[in-house]
């Protein structure tokens, strides 16, 4: 999300709006009176959507380690079924 400051008219009433470039619309329904506040606000919005974004990614590496971790336990599985066949079978062999 690309986010700039951007004096707006909203009614009667003008100040400075948060406005979202990449879906151009004002990210917020109001208006600040100073461009200082509505940077600092701006600057909020993006830190809880990286923080958002952080989590995101934390649970997708999470669920990628799961899968991993289950795919090498099937895998062992099935490597000592077939160890435990390959032995029965040389035992067989033997007689």
């Amino acid at each position: 999300m690309q986010l700039e400051i951007r004096k707006a008219t909203i009614g009667s009433k003008s100040g400075w709006a948060i406005w979202d470039v990449v879906s151009d619309r004002a990210h917020a329904r109001w208006l600040w009176k100073t461009k200082k506040a509505a940077l600092a606000e701006a600057e909020t919005i993006l830190e809880g959507m990286r923080e958002d974004d952080r989590q995101v990614a934390l649970e997708i590496a999470k669920r990628d380690a799961e899968r991993t971790q289950k795919a090498a336990s099937r895998t062992a599985r099935l490597e000592r079924r077939a160890a435990i066949r390959l032995d029965q079978s040389r035992q067989l062999d033997l007689f």
